[in-house]
């Protein structure tokens, strides 16, 4: 059996040339996260005016690195965490039971405005947060209606940037990555950037048991992995 890693490489934007080539326009880079500062957070919490538990907010059954960050913020922060799991249904409601969601997304589309309108434009239905901010309303439109397409980049990545660096509305935590197990007969085994995979090209060779009715299949017995 092989292991065949899987990457999924985000960009800004792609197009098919005639030849059947991909132009990759941009690259998503992961470093606009504002740095790891205690004493900065710290400050801030203390400058606030909530005085009691930091409370998440996540899918039940909660995900396993749920436990270990909140009990990083309580060390960081000196504050009680509570972790409240509710069920997927309600998660439109989740602003209104905490301060922090923990959730994930996947890119379904290549395009940037796909998870910052989506995700973060006041209106939004998959604004689970409630999170509404005008000027990066305006960024998104202004971005959503610009024929050129460096200047369109341009006010995403200024969108995003505002977002995560100024407002701090999203926190990156974890970039996740899979991996594909296939036996060494199958060939042309590939996924979707959202883990949806077609197997209309895919080949068996006649190294596989099945390639061709192996002797068990004849017989009536289950047929060989």
């Amino acid at each position: 059996m092989s292991i065949t890693h899987k990457y999924t490489l985000l960009c800004d934007e792609f197009r098919q040339e005639n030849n059947g080539k991909f132009f990759i326009i941009g690259l998503y880079t992961p470093d606009i996260a504002v740095r790891f500062d205690p004493q900065e957070a710290r400050r801030w919490l203390a400058e606030s005016s909530h005085r009691g538990p930091i409370v998440i907010v996540v899918v039940d059954p909660p995900p396993a690195h749920c436990v270990p960050l909140a009990a990083a913020w309580m060390d960081v922060l000196g504050r009680d965490v509570e972790t409240v799991a509710k069920p997927i249904a309600e998660m439109r409601r989740f602003a209104q039971y905490a301060h922090v969601t923990l959730t994930h997304w996947l890119a379904h589309g290549p395009d940037p405005g796909y998870f910052l309108r989506g995700l973060l434009r006041t209106g939004s239905r998959s604004n689970n947060s409630a999170w509404s901010y005008a000027p990066f309303d305006a960024l998104i439109d202004s971005a959503l209606a610009e024929p050129s397409g460096p200047a369109r980049l341009a006010l995403f990545h200024e969108a995003d940037r505002l977002a995560v660096q100024d407002q701090c509305a999203v926190i990156p935590l974890l970039y996740g990555r899979y991996a594909v197990a296939a036996r060494g007969w199958v060939h042309g085994l590939w996924e979707w950037g959202a883990m949806g995979m077609p197997f209309d090209e895919v080949v068996v060779d006649e190294r596989s048991p099945r390639h061709h009715g192996s002797a068990d299949e004849a017989a009536g017995a289950a047929p060989s992995p």
